[in-house]
Parts: structure tokens; C-alpha cells; sequence
């Protein structure tokens, strides 16, 4: 058991010097006229109920739609983050919200920057339709005093 641990953690730790090596080189040239940057990781040591594994890509790190949520990102549905589908995670990596201009569950309207608590029929700020007693004087309405 103790000799397994051993080599997982020394795979990661050969892992995790290779990729920051990798990273460290840019585009420059190497030796034999390979680009520094990109592909081709050593593979690490194999380990018993484990596979050989492979050293970083030398490509990008964690973005938004890459499917992990990475700190800074409030979800991360990967491909079906979207900025049209009811409920979905958003491209920029944030969940559904009242104003994002999508009618998410539990939403009457929503004109994203266009909801207004002050123009008559807009889509309120809390995406609730406009109707009587929201204090606004919509169309239809003769007066709105709002609630009481």
C-alpha cells in the first residue's frame, strides 16, 4: 500500500514539473527546431491499478466552457452553457438570473437591461409582469398607486 502511494505521488509531482517546465518556454525553439510550447508531455510512471498518464498539453488553462467550474465561474456546463435556453448555465459562466434577457423558471418576463420598475408595460426588475398595484401606470390602467 505504501509503495502505490509513493509512486501516485510521484507521478503527480513528475507530472506537475512538466507542465510548469513546459510552461515556462514559450515559442522559442528547442534544440532539434521544435516549438517550446504545446504537445507531447512525458508519460509517467504507471502504477498498479493505474494508467501511465500523460504530462500537460502546454495549452490553455481552465476557462469558462471547458466544463469544470473553476473559481470565479458560478457553473460550467461546458457545450451546453448558453445564453438562450431557459435555466442553462450562461456563456459567461454564470447561473440563470432574472435580467440576463432569458425567461428562466419561475420568471413571468425578462428584457435583461430593458426591465424597468418606471416604464409603463415594461418587464419589471423582478421579471414579474406588469400589472396593477406595481406602481406604474401601464397601458389599460388609469391609475397605479402601487401596493398599499
Amino acid at each position: 500500500m505504501a509503495t502505490r502511494i509513493r509512486v501516485a505521488i510521484s507521478a503527480i509531482l513528475l507530472s506537475l514539473v512538466l507542465t510548469l517546465a513546459m510552461g515556462c518556454g514559450g515559442d522559442e525553439e528547442g534544440p532539434d527546431g521544435a516549438a517550446g510550447a504545446g504537445g507531447g508531455g512525458a508519460v509517467g510512471p504507471g502504477g498498479t491499478g493505474g494508467d501511465g498518464g500523460t504530462g500537460g498539453s502546454g495549452g490553455e488553462g481552465p476557462r469558462c466552457g471547458d466544463g469544470v467550474v473553476d473559481a470565479g465561474e458560478e457553473c460550467d456546463d461546458g457545450e451546453d452553457n448558453s445564453d438562450e435556453a431557459p435555466g442553462a448555465c450562461r456563456t459567461d459562466c454564470r447561473l440563470a438570473h432574472c435580467g440576463d434577457g432569458v425567461v428562466d423558471p419561475g420568471e413571468e418576463c425578462d428584457e435583461g437591461e430593458a426591465n424597468s420598475d418606471e416604464d409603463p408595460g415594461a418587464c419589471r426588475t423582478d421579471c414579474r409582469l406588469a400589472h396593477c398595484g406595481d406602481g406604474v401606470v401601464d397601458p389599460g390602467e388609469e391609475c397605479d398607486e402601487g401596493e398599499a
